[in-house]
């Protein structure tokens, strides 16, 4: 806990092997305010990234919220990507 977040530290890679890792554990979370922290996380693919988004969903229709922290490196650049294709004027 931090500051009444739950705090999760991601390490190594998020994948569709590990996406169900990431449920287990905001699950085990005792607040819906979650800090998923990724410094330490190396590589992640848009199954790990599915993860999160529903993560983020579920805690959202608990009143809680999800907040990505320490992206760096391949992570940070898939997030950025992401973020690019999500905005309106991508969608043409």
């Amino acid at each position: 806990m931090e500051d009444g977040w739950w705090v999760v530290e991601a390490v190594g890679e998020l994948d569709l092997a590990g996406r169900h890792l990431v449920d287990q554990s905001l699950r085990a979370s005792r607040v819906p305010f979650v800090i998923f922290d990724m410094a330490c996380l190396t590589f992640m693919d848009c199954s790990g990234y599915g993860g999160l988004a529903s993560a983020r969903r579920r805690l959202e229709e608990l009143g809680g919220s999800l907040i990505l922290r320490h992206q760096h490196g391949q992570v940070q650049r898939l997030l950025d990507l992401i973020a690019r294709l999500d905005t309106p004027s991508s969608r043409g």
